[in-house]
C-alpha cells in the first residue's frame, strides 16, 4: 500500500499518517520501497516482525474466544459465532464505506434532538 492509501483508509490527516509510518519504520514493523508506477510515492510493506506480531495477536484472540465459549452448549456456540461473524463483516463493510451509515444516523439523531 502507499502512504496516501493508508491515510485515506484510516481517515486521518496526512501528517498523522506520516508520523505513524515513520514510527513503525523506526520500530522495524514496516519498510518503504520506491513505487515503480509512481516515482513520487513509496510502497509500504510489513516486515517479518510485523507479521509475527499479527500472528501472535491472532493466536491470543483465538485463545480468548476458546475461553469465552468454554462451557456453552454447542448450539449456543454456533449461534454466537454466526452472530459475531455477521457483526464483524457488517462493521468491516461500514469502515470501508467511511462510516457513511453511522455518520448519517448520528446526524439524524442530532437533528431530532434539536427539534425537541
Amino acid at each position: 500500500t502507499t502512504q496516501k492509501e493508508m491515510w485515506e483508509a484510516l481517515k486521518i490527516d496526512k501528517g498523522a499518517t506520516a508520523r505513524r509510518v515513520a514510527r513503525l519504520e523506526e520500530k522495524g514493523y514496516l519498510t518503504r520501497e520506491p513505487n515503480p508506477l509512481d516515482g513520487r510515492s513509496q510502497l509500504l510493506y510489513p516486515t517479518e516482525k510485523a507479521e509475527a506480531l499479527r500472528n501472535s495477536k491472532a493466536e491470543i484472540e483465538g485463545s480468548f474466544y476458546e475461553w469465552l465459549l468454554d462451557g456453552l452448549p454447542d448450539d449456543e456456540k454456533e449461534v454466537f459465532c454466526k452472530t459475531l461473524n455477521t457483526l464483524y463483516l457488517k462493521s468491516k463493510e461500514e469502515r470501508r464505506a467511511g462510516f457513511l451509515h453511522v455518520t448519517q444516523r448520528v446526524k439524524e439523531k442530532e437533528a431530532q434532538n434539536e427539534d425537541k
